[in-house]
């Protein structure tokens, strides 16, 4: 018997050790923060708490507690790029140790192993380990709610309902969308332990202390929800979303994290491998597979269960009738419980051995092996952008457009730059878009694509772009440089590319929103330049393109 336990303690402190160090590797990217994550430091470094909830509220579509935590966080260990993603990294290795004790609760030590084993080896979970944003502190919170939910069905005591409110308060406090999944998880919860004869008392009141606590909240958004739904985005979205979800949740191959590839059915149709068989498809199945063995052979899971399907229901609805997209990080809340389930199926089933050793070195294989795993993913990150302007003598006051947000360059450049964007300041504010912004927002994306086709193949220069660059040109001095940054995905298309889609549908349907509208302007930009500005320099790196340009003499 004591050997039995020290050989599950070994094994248990192997999986952790291997979770840990998962999570570490490669942390400290060398391209530096990408643009979700810029906009995250932009937000924990205000002065103090309540302009960081201010700055949050006003800028971001997320909820204020990550930002709140990760703004102490810096206080206590300054603001490095490695620092930042070690909250991450803390909060993605609590939810693997958490996950030991769920599977402990409610099938004993070995069902834990088998939990721990997936949550450690989860490629989406060691993805945003690493990032700078609030998705590994939300699955965390997720994970304690699942642990909490299944410890008052036998009613341990007074702790796990505080836990529960808890959990629950911290979920709604850190995703918009949070407090869907919460109401129904405890109305699934409710009626579970109302027919089993459970008393329902505590559970009620831990819900309803979690509805008190964040109605502010809740209320908030609401009087605010034009600025959460009628947001113009780029964002793609189709019914093969859904199978990149289950991609990102089940196999060691990521697909679009930033946004969903187009047509992504038709493509893996099209483009099948053997490396897509084995890295996507089978272990989607297997899991599949489990997740349905799981629902036959643990009933207690059940309310956790319906509370993740029916969220799923929800945000396909507000695909379909909104202008929500599908996308891997916004389901990432009802992750803990499809692993949880994963894991249960795992350990009922018959070949499990050889089916768990398959699915380990498959994920392990991919993780060490693939230039593309999860710990090894370029985030194509502005630390690369910021290098190559300081190399090319960058000065105060220089004009620089980026292709992102303004802010991206504030925490790698310690200058004051004159820096504005093409998405944020020129594609998305010119008249084209806003005469036709109500319009747009109650479009799908590709019907938008269809809408804005004449303007977006069009050489003729909006007005507003116009103006941004006499600005630009008459306030000048002669020694300030104007600097076009952009990347090699936008700038390898010239005017010509763009006249040949006005007719080619084919080419057309395959660029993203984002890109065309990048593109169209960028172009605009650059043909200005091109006529009223003096070239000096071009420098690529990476995928990085700068071009430097200065006044022409008179």
């Amino acid at each position: 018997m004591k050997k039995i336990i020290v050989r599950e303690n070994i094994i248990l402190l192997l999986i952790l050790l291997s979770a840990f160090v998962l999570r570490v590797l490669c942390i400290d990217k060398v391209d530096g923060l990408w643009y979700d994550e810029l906009v995250s430091y932009k937000e924990v470094v205000m002065p103090n708490v309540m302009s960081v909830i201010r700055y949050t509220l006003k800028t971001d579509v997320h909820l204020p507690l990550y930002q709140v935590l990760l703004h102490f966080w810096t206080k206590l260990f300054a603001s490095s790029d490695l620092s930042l993603r070690m909250f991450s990294v803390i909060c993605g290795f609590l939810s693997v140790v958490i996950s030991y004790f769920i599977g402990k609760e409610l099938k004993g030590k070995i069902l834990g192993l088998f939990c721990a084993g997936v949550f450690a080896f989860n490629s989406f979970l060691i993805y945003y380990s690493q990032e700078v944003r609030m998705y590994s502190m939300l699955i965390l919170f997720a994970t304690l709610h699942l642990f909490f939910s299944l410890r008052v069905q036998r009613q341990h005591g007074a702790g796990d309902y505080i836990g529960l409110a808890l959990s629950s308060i911290a979920l709604v406090y850190t995703q918009t969308i949070a407090f869907i999944y919460v109401f129904l998880a405890g109305l699934f919860q409710i009626i579970f332990m109302w027919a089993k004869k459970f008393p329902v008392k505590n559970i009620l009141i831990s819900y309803l202390v979690a509805f008190v606590a964040t109605v502010p909240l809740i209320f908030y958004v609401y009087v605010n929800w034009e600025h959460y739904s009628k947001q113009i985005n780029g964002y793609y979205c189709d019914w093969s979303s859904l199978l990149v979800v289950l991609s990102d949740f089940f196999t060691p191959k990521l697909q679009g994290l930033n946004n969903n590839p187009m047509n992504y059915f038709g493509e893996l149709i099209n483009n099948f491998t053997l490396e897509k068989l084995l890295f996507t498809v089978i272990p989607s199945i297997v899991c599949l597979y489990a997740i349905g063995l799981a629902i036959r052979k643990n009933k207690r899971i059940l309310p956790i269960f319906l509370t993740a399907i029916c969220f799923w229901v929800v945000e396909i609805l507000a695909f379909k009738f909104t202008n929500f997209k599908i996308l891997s990080r916004y389901l990432s809340i009802t992750l803990p419980v499809l692993l949880v389930m994963v894991s249960i199926g795992l350990r009922w089933t018959k070949f499990r051995r050889t089916i768990v050793l398959g699915m380990l070195i498959l994920s392990l294989g991919y993780l060490i092996f693939s230039p593309n795993s999860a710990f090894k993913m370029s985030r194509g990150g502005y630390k690369v952008l910021a290098n190559i302007l300081i190399q090319e003598g960058v000065k105060d006051n220089d004009y620089v457009l980026v292709w992102n947000r303004r802010e991206v360059l504030d925490k790698y450049i310690d200058k004051k730059l004159n820096t504005f964007g093409i998405l944020g300041d020129v594609a998305y504010r010119n008249e084209v878009m806003l005469q036709n912004e109500a319009r747009l927002n109650k479009m799908p994306i590709e019907k938008r694509k269809i809408f804005l086709r004449d303007y977006l193949t069009s050489p003729s220069i909006p007005y507003n772009t116009l103006v941004i660059m006499s600005y630009v040109f008459n306030h000048m001095e002669k020694e300030q440089k104007f600097i076009i940054t952009t990347n090699e995905e936008y700038d390898q298309y010239t005017q010509s590319d763009l006249d040949k889609l006005r007719t080619d549908d084919a080419g057309f349907n395959k660029i993203s929103l984002n890109t065309l509208l990048t593109v169209k302007s960028l172009l605009d930009i650059k043909g200005i330049c091109n006529e009223y500005f003096l070239l000096v320099s071009t420098k690529k790196e990476n995928s990085v393109v700068v071009y430097v340009y200065m006044k022409k003499n008179p």
